[in-house]
C-alpha cells in the first residue's frame, strides 16, 4: 500500500506497464507492449485473489473483471 499526502493509506495501487521485448530491444526497433504511453492498471483492495495451486505456494492472479 502506498500513503497520500495526509498520511493516511491509500486502498488503491495504481501501475503503468511499457515492456519490450529483449529481441525488440536488440534489434533497435522503437515498439513497445502497450504502445508509447504503456498499459494503466489500477488495483484495489476489493480485488479477489486466487491461489494459482499447491505447486506454486504464496502465488495468486487477479481474476479481470467480465466486460459487460
Amino acid at each position: 500500500m502506498t500513503t497520500n499526502p495526509q498520511g493516511r493509506l491509500s486502498n488503491s495501487v495504481s501501475l503503468r506497464l511499457r515492456y519490450r521485448t529483449p529481441l525488440l530491444a536488440m534489434l533497435g526497433v522503437p515498439t513497445f507492449i502497450g504502445g508509447e504511453a504503456g498499459l494503466a492498471f489500477t488495483l484495489n483492495d476489493r480485488v479477489p485473489r486466487y491461489r494459482l495451486g499447491e505447486d506454486h505456494p504464496g502465488a495468486s492472479y487477479l481474476q479481470p473483471r467480465d466486460k459487460p
